[in-house]
């Protein structure tokens, strides 16, 4: 009842209704779905889309989904960082059941990172990772081998006791070894005495 008065009211108000059959919520600005049916064809392709498994409300979905959305989705905001690089989701990976079975070890806090940043989203290239360990693995992260041992520039300036800004001058400004800039330490300057 409340359905058909709601759209007689739309009608005499001369606002538009959602064009799924049933449907009587107005549009949204420039479409001719309602906010709920918008929403649901940008997320699922379909404005039609219902809860279909019992997963539907899974806390991990909608990391799937993005990773799904920047992979295969031009209209996503991150395409041109993923999709449009080449990066792609394995085809198994498409249904979430089986991303689910092989991305088993998830703690809150922990997001999606690829080992290869340059690799796709498949099992043998993904892990949970905590927010240091994704800020360490970018395009941009500066990689310092030193006696063997490959680690990023931050993660040496730790372990040396020294700035990553004063690391990374020295390497990168002053044009100093490896060797040097790590081993070197750091300038005292003499404290001021007042008198």
């Amino acid at each position: 009842m409340r359905s058909v008065k709601m759209m007689r009211a739309n009608l005499r108000n001369g606002v538009r209704q959602c064009s799924i059959e049933g449907c009587v919520k107005p549009t949204r600005p420039y479409t001719l779905l309602c906010s709920m049916h918008y929403l649901r064809k940008w997320r699922h392709g379909s404005p039609r889309v219902r809860k279909t498994s019992e997963n539907y409300n899974h806390p991990l979905r909608p990391r799937w989904w993005a990773m799904v959305e920047r992979c295969t989705k031009p209209y996503s905001p991150s395409w041109r960082n993923y999709g449009g690089r080449g990066i792609k989701v394995c085809k198994r990976w498409l249904k979430f059941e089986n991303f689910l079975r092989d991305m088993v070890g998830f703690a809150p806090g922990m997001s999606l990172d690829r080992v290869d940043n340059c690799g796709d989203y498949r099992p043998e290239n993904v892990r949970w990772a905590t927010r240091s360990q994704q800020a360490s693995n970018t395009r941009k992260t500066r990689w310092i081998t030193h006696n063997g041992q490959r680690l990023p520039l931050r993660e040496w300036a730790k372990i040396c006791g020294i700035q990553g800004k004063t690391l990374w001058s020295r390497i990168y400004q002053c044009g100093w070894s490896v060797e040097r800039a790590l081993t070197e330490p750091l300038r005292t300057w003499p404290s001021k005495v007042s008198a």
